[in-house]
């Protein structure tokens, strides 16, 4: 009877991590949707200069709350533009963009489909992650999105699970990157004082 238990738990959490899984996997898919209007901008076209570019991507920034930055990369992955909640916009840099960004072009530059990077931490050490548009038409290039993940704690928080189970969301490295309660991960982003 015990090993029966302890099968029947072990099934009871694998249902209650894929529905969280599935939950999470909604959430970014929603959000993933929100940025189609990015794609579908006129890229190609004459009339559409950085300006015009910048005027959309700044509107999709205020229509996606989760949104930190819209980065507009040329073929070959030199930055056109860049738009942030955080820093001052850059028009026509050339520049390269960061390890973050350029991680995102590595891994989906070249891709048929968007697709998200691996979570990083940013300086204030919150979790976040590299959404790759592909864009609609001509010019090639690519649309990169940096996404907040903190607000998955609010996801995560709105899941019930069985036995007073606690639901918190990990990257491939098994760092803390959501949690229903959001006290455990702040706690865990506080710099170390001990040696």
């Amino acid at each position: 009877g015990y090993r029966e238990a302890l099968s029947q738990m072990g099934r009871l959490h694998s249902l209650q991590a894929q529905a969280a899984g599935a939950e999470i996997e909604q959430y970014l898919q929603t959000i993933q949707r929100g940025l189609q209007p990015v794609q579908a901008l006129p890229w190609g076209q004459p009339d559409f200069g950085l300006q015009q570019r910048r005027e959309e991507l700044h509107r999709a920034l205020s229509l996606n709350p989760s949104v930190v930055s819209l980065v507009d990369l040329d073929e070959g992955g030199a930055e056109l533009l860049a738009v942030s909640r955080t820093e001052p916009d850059r028009m026509g840099s050339s520049a390269n963009e960061d390890s973050r960004i350029a991680g995102a072009k590595t891994n989906y530059f070249d891709a048929p489909k968007e697709g998200f990077g691996a979570p990083f931490f940013d300086s204030a050490a919150v979790p976040n992650v590299t959404l790759a548009l592909p864009r609609a038409g001509r010019p090639p290039g690519r649309p990169v999105v940096v996404i907040n993940l903190q607000f998955l704690e609010d996801v995560l928080a709105g899941l019930r699970v069985a036995n007073a189970g606690v639901v918190y969301l990990v990257d491939a490295q098994d760092r803390l990157i959501a949690h229903a309660d959001p006290t455990q991960v702040q706690r865990l982003r506080q710099p170390r004082t001990d040696n």
